[in-house]
Parts: C-alpha cells; sequence; structure tokens
C-alpha cells in the first residue's frame, strides 16, 4: 500500500500542483481530488482533505459534516489495510466551484512553501507502524466532533490544524509534525478546559 504519492523534495508544492490540475471544470469533485492525488495514497489523501477544512472552504455549510465523514472513511480504511479508498457514491460527486476551490489553494500557499522547506525525515518511528496508530485515532476522536459542533464559528477550522498536522508527519515520515500536533490538541484541550471552567 502506497502512502504517498507526491514529490519527496517539495512535498506540499507538488501537492497543490495536483490539486490544482483537478480544478480544470468549471467544479471539482471529491473524486476529482482522489484520482489526483491517487487513490491508494491515504496518508496524501488524508492530508488534502484536512488542508481544505483549514481553509475558508470548511465555512461552508454541511462541509465540516462531509470532511468528518470522508477522514473516517480514509483512516478507517487505511488502519484496516486496504489497496484503494471507497468513497460512497454520494461523497465521491460532491462539488465545489473551482474557483472557490481554487481560492483555498491560494490561501494555502504561503504556509505551505514555508513548511514544505521545513521538512525532512525526523522522529520517524512516530509516523510508522506502530506508534501511526496514536495520531490516526487521534485524528478519529477530533473529527467525530465536527458533524456536532459545526456551527460554531472557526471551531473545524481550528480543529483542523491538529489533523493536518497529524497527516503530513503520515505523509512525509516526519515525526516533528506528529508531536506538533499531540501539542496543538494539547493547547487546545487547555484552552477548551480553562473555558468551560469559566
Amino acid at each position: 500500500m502506497t502512502e504517498a504519492a507526491v514529490s519527496e523534495e517539495d512535498p506540499l508544492q507538488s501537492l497543490l500542483a495536483r490539486l490544482r490540475g483537478a480544478a480544470k471544470g468549471r467544479d471539482v469533485s471529491v473524486q476529482d481530488l482522489v484520482e489526483s492525488t491517487g487513490e491508494n495514497s491515504f496518508a496524501t489523501l488524508l492530508f488534502v482533505v484536512s488542508l481544505i477544512m483549514v481553509t475558508p472552504l470548511s465555512g461552508i455549510p454541511t462541509a465540516p459534516t462531509i470532511g468528518a465523514v470522508i477522514i473516517a472513511l480514509i483512516v478507517g480504511q487505511w488502519a484496516l489495510g486496504r489497496d484503494h479508498l471507497w468513497l460512497p457514491g454520494w461523497i465521491a460527486r460532491r462539488e465545489v466551484s473551482s474557483e472557490k476551490f481554487c481560492k483555498g489553494l491560494d490561501w494555502a500557499g504561503k504556509p505551505a512553501a514555508f513548511i514544505g522547506r521545513h521538512t525532512r525525515a525526523r522522529l520517524t518511528p512516530l509516523a510508522r507502524r506502530p506508534l501511526k496508530v496514536l495520531p490516526l485515532a487521534a485524528i478519529l476522536l477530533i473529527v467525530a466532533t465536527w458533524p456536532f459542533l459545526e456551527i460554531l464559528p472557526f471551531f473545524t477550522t481550528l480543529c483542523a490544524v491538529a489533523v493536518a498536522l497529524f497527516a503530513f508527519g503520515l505523509m512525509v515520515k516526519d515525526g516533528l509534525y506528529v508531536l506538533a500536533g499531540y501539542a496543538y490538541v494539547a493547547v487546545l484541550g487547555l484552552i477548551a478546559g480553562s473555558y468551560w471552567l469559566i
């Protein structure tokens, strides 16, 4: 099973180029994104969906719920060792306008360029079996909240940052990003706990 399908030299820029290539028509569908990244590249697909949820596209009604379902399906099938990703037709056919999609990519471009320059193989055991099951479990717990709390402004975006950190670390085998994901979740938990205690 292939876990990444992007350039090792500049993984994010390579991936963004692939995604732009998927936005050729008036609209871009989930299936278009799967085909542009490779349906057997679970880590890459996981990162793509989480990246979309970080952008303003997460503000589209029902987008957090759809994103949560897709992420759960990717994680579940990856953990089960499937060779190819299966998505139900009603999800695969979901579309967003190419204009909005490209604006989201533009929004992510500068951070992606910075991250791409500071990525290399570090702390790789954190991003490989058996330890990679821990970030995958954390991702499932995070996205499980999205359908219930998507009405809260920026909630999905904030949580999607953690998912993106985990997914990117798994995609490029950089355990430092996995650690950053754990740290980010811990900070969010402390902030949320402080809020509810007030």
